[in-house]
């Protein structure tokens, strides 16, 4: 059998993850929150495509790609704090 290439590697890890995530980790999650708040998190995937291409594959990531990943990590963070009491409508 041939040596795996690193992109054969990586690639090998971010389609288990895949696997995992849609068959454990919704179900689970969906199971302890609110189906609102676990939908949330699907806007990670990019982010987590992102994060695994640069490491995994070497891939270059520019600055505005660093903006988006950061205002996705805001808008998860707005969509998901908590809250004293009910907003004010107006």
């Amino acid at each position: 059998m041939a040596a795996l290439t690193g992109v054969q590697v990586g690639c090998s890890i971010v389609a288990t993850r895949c696997v995992v995530e849609q068959t454990y980790l919704w179900p689970w999650a969906l199971d302890h929150a609110p189906p609102t708040e676990v939908t949330v998190f699907l806007a990670l995937s990019p982010v987590t495509a992102t994060i695994l291409g640069a490491t995994l594959l070497g891939e270059a990531v520019s600055p505005i790609v660093g903006v988006g990943v950061a205002l996705v990590a805001a808008g998860i963070w707005l969509a998901t704090r908590a809250t004293t009491g009910p907003r004010a409508v107006g």
